[in-house]
């Protein structure tokens, strides 16, 4: 996956990726509305109420990386070890979540860039994209593709 990035960004850095992956999966599992969500784009995603608590594998499977109308996928399984609440009974193990990611090449990658502090391309406006898709002034939609990583696919 480095090779596949540094094509287009020549500063990646795996360590950040990996951290930014594991924030964009533990939002996916632990958000209740995917719709409001700036990191979600796509159709609509599962549920998973029932966790508790996740723990990353230490590693991931890339079973694609590829370029299409100028943005980068990147199509990726994650084991991660989970704890259930079933039945009022706590039940661990490892589950595999499926995740297709998308960014624009020309977003590169913005070490200072935050989702919670982005402005709004129509009002200018500064408001927390990590809890809301839509501006909170004028209603505009925020477009994290343009910045960094969006789910597009999670199950």
């Amino acid at each position: 996956m480095p090779a596949f990035i540094k094509k287009y960004e020549p500063d990646f850095s795996s360590d950040y990726f990996i951290g930014k992956f594991i924030s964009l999966t533990n939002t996916m599992i632990y958000s209740d509305d995917h719709k409001n969500l700036a990191i979600c784009n796509g159709s609509e995603h599962k549920k998973y109420s029932d966790i508790i608590d996740t723990r990353w594998q230490g590693f991931f499977y890339l079973n694609q990386a590829y370029e299409q109308d100028g943005s980068l996928y990147l199509d990726i399984d994650m084991p991660m070890f989970t704890i259930h609440c079933k039945n009022k009974k706590l039940v661990s193990g490892k589950k595999f979540f499926h995740l297709l990611l998308c960014k624009k090449i020309s977003a590169g990658t913005d070490y200072a860039f935050s989702i919670h502090a982005v402005n709004c391309k129509n009002c200018g406006a500064s408001f927390n994209a990590a809890r809301e898709k839509f501006c909170p002034h004028c209603k505009g939609e925020f477009h994290l593709p343009d910045y960094d990583w969006t789910v597009l696919q999670f199950d």
